[in-house]
């Protein structure tokens, strides 16, 4: 079966790593697979990682430009080379295949990780990103092969959107690039204090993320001896490290490529979004043996609900309980005792997805 993968570029995120995952866990064999980009690499992209798999990476090289003239050049090459399915990962990719579906016929698989209304209006600007989040809504509402990333992204798009052709297939991780490294090892090559408390944060800085109340709920701990380290970037990351530059116990370190090791050097994982697709980097975070502090969102719930021992949950907002969860947090140790067992027996393994998303494509491509 040949199938070709489309996303705007191959950027360092986690759905770049989730599309990767997919790729190859999926596909009996490599060759028959390639993958397109829309638009020129970032700096911080997986391009290599990807053709190091052996997988084909090509790229249309468009500038950001409208729909329309990418719609015309999807068509083209999709004119020009024969795919049995065609599946697109982000908004653009969304959009764009499926109104040139439209017109040259092809089966086309979309995978949903986010809610649309939820998460492109915090993006952009909020206008803008009003409009291309019901752009978005309508193409996932008509189209006919849809996975949602979790089990909440499709009830809420069922029940408040209509999306009644969305299935369920669940973020997994790889459990040889996420697993737990040696500590005190990390910490040295880090750089970090062997006697403190290590509390991390994993993702973008944009506003329903809100970074700002893990960093309150932190200061309102007033302990000397604990630190909290912010990984990732985005529209809100220079502000609040300029913000918070005199506080010495707060590491604002950007995107990094040693993701495992800062996360094998830490105690606890804190999320405070308040809304998300299935986050990777929760399931990252506990796949190296990390428990979390969460806000009671329902994609949050859905991890604890396969992995009770792995955390807490806080009220949304709340900065005060973040802070007493975060003092009266359980000794890591005794968490540890059952996060690495029942995380490779869960959904969330790269091979579980990868196998759920094989039969998907059997089922819709015969």
């Amino acid at each position: 079966m040949k199938i070709l993968y489309v996303s705007a570029d191959l950027r360092r995120v986690g759905p770049t790593n989730q599309t990767l995952n997919i790729i190859c866990n999926a596909n009996d064999s490599l060759k028959d697979v390639r993958v397109l980009t829309l638009f020129p690499e970032p700096e911080e992209t997986l391009k290599q990682v990807y053709i190091d798999k052996g997988i084909n990476v090509e790229s249309l090289k468009l500038r950001r430009s409208n729909f329309l003239t990418i719609c015309k050049s999807l068509y083209k090459y999709l004119k020009q080379n024969s795919f049995e399915i065609v599946h697109s990962n982000g908004v653009k990719p969304d959009i764009c295949l499926f109104f040139v579906s439209l017109i040259f016929k092809f089966t086309h698989v979309i995978t949903l990780r986010n809610i649309p209304m939820e998460d492109t209006p915090t993006r952009m600007n909020k206008y803008v990103g009003f409009v291309i989040g019901k752009l978005h809504t309508f193409v996932v509402k008509h189209s006919k092969n849809v996975v949602g990333c979790s089990k909440t992204v499709c009830d809420v798009m069922k029940s408040k959107y209509g999306c009644n052709n969305i299935k369920s297939i669940q973020n997994g991780v790889d459990i040889e690039k996420f697993h737990a490294l040696d500590k005190q090892k990390c910490l040295e090559e880090l750089g970090l204090p062997s006697d403190s408390k290590i509390l991390i944060s994993t993702g973008s800085f944009i506003p329903r993320k809100h970074i700002d109340i893990i960093i309150e709920a932190f200061l309102k701990l007033k302990s000397d001896d604990t630190i909290l380290v912010l990984l990732g970037e985005g529209i809100l990351f220079n502000e609040l490290k300029k913000k918070y530059a005199l506080n010495k116990n707060i590491m604002f370190k950007g995107l990094v490529s040693n993701i495992t090791k800062w996360l094998s050097a830490a105690d606890i994982f804190v999320s405070a979004s308040d809304s998300e697709g299935l986050p990777n980097a929760v399931i990252e975070a506990i796949a190296c043996n990390l428990p979390v502090i969460l806000s009671d969102i329902p994609q949050h719930k859905e991890i604890l609900e396969e992995l009770p021992n792995c955390g807490e949950v806080f009220p949304l907002h709340n900065v005060l309980m973040l802070t007493k969860i975060m003092q009266n947090f359980s000794n890591r140790k005794t968490l540890n005792l059952t996060i690495a067992s029942d995380f490779l027996s869960s959904p969330f393994t790269m091979k579980e997805m990868g196998n759920k998303y094989k039969a998907y494509y059997n089922k819709i491509g015969l």
